[in-house]
């Protein structure tokens, strides 16, 4: 993610290996569900994705991404 420490949107890039629906959650590091995002149509190769963490209070926080079988965590601190 950038930038990262976050005022209000943060840019998540990651590689798809094949075209399919994207899902993408915010997490507190506790566990809890803070949003869900719009799942969205991504397609092969890399792709950027702005996250508005507007709203959200200063701390850090896990970004979770899955698409098909894949998958992967990210920290980021919103300021």
């Amino acid at each position: 993610c950038f930038p990262n420490p976050a005022p209000d949107i943060t840019t998540l890039e990651f590689f798809m290996q094949r075209p399919g629906q994207v899902y993408i959650e915010i997490y507190k590091t506790d566990g809890r569900l803070i949003r869900k995002l719009e799942p969205f149509a991504g397609e092969f190769g890399y792709q950027s994705k702005p996250i508005n963490l507007s709203g959200l209070e200063s701390g850090m926080y896990l970004l979770k991404l899955r698409t098909g079988k894949f998958g992967g965590t990210v920290q980021v601190v919103k300021k």
